[in-house]
């Protein structure tokens, strides 16, 4: 996922979120999922998305 503040829709239908950017991308998930502003890794990794 790429940061909220690139966020252009949120939309939840029948159990599925979709998350429009700004710049087109979508993200389309029946998961569960948790948003939140201002978040910092404090891991010495970067997050990698593996469902995508």
């Amino acid at each position: 996922m790429k940061p909220l503040d690139n966020v252009q829709m949120i939309e939840v239908k029948a159990g599925v979120t979709t998350i429009t950017y700004k710049d087109g991308t979508t993200f389309i998930t029946k998961d569960d999922i948790t948003l939140g502003l201002g978040y910092k890794n404090e891991n010495d990794i970067p997050l990698n998305d593996h469902c995508l």
